[in-house]
């Protein structure tokens, strides 16, 4: 996937980029989940030799955004139903009719998704810069 950005500063051999929301994010609100009001930065590679304030194409690889959008969209709903299953089994001893705690199960699952998401988000993606990269420097 490529998009533009506007290299903010250098450090070493990565660039710190600023990121305006491309057409193909038009619709989608998976990236405000975690929006703190700050312009959107990445940091990439720079094999091009790009200099602060120059606007660049950067190019993040594909599996990273394969893998983000199955975090964002589909792990949620897998723990949502392992909530509901286990909730469910849990009505018994919690003497409660098996939808409603199967019902609460999901909710506490779903919730306990978006912690590790967040999580995920804060402590892993920051660090790992290996998964954009500049590839021009647009005029």
């Amino acid at each position: 996937m490529r998009e533009l950005g506007q290299v903010i500063r250098i450090d070493g051999e990565w660039a710190i980029l600023k990121v305006a929301k491309s057409t193909r994010c038009a619709g989608c609100t998976a990236c405000e989940m975690f929006d703190d009001g700050k312009p959107r930065e990445i940091v990439a590679r720079n094999d091009i030799s790009a200099e602060s304030g120059d606007m660049v194409e950067i190019e993040i690889n594909p599996k990273r955004v394969v893998g983000h959008s199955f975090l964002i969209f589909i792990f949620p709903i897998i723990f949502m139903i392992l909530g509901y299953v286990f909730g469910a089994s849990l009505s018994n001893q919690l003497k409660m009719d098996g939808e409603t705690s199967g019902i609460i199960g999901a909710l506490t699952f779903l919730g306990l998704s978006f912690l590790l998401i967040f999580i995920f988000e804060k402590r892993f993606t920051k660090k790992d810069h290996s998964s954009a990269r500049l590839v021009a420097i647009k005029n």
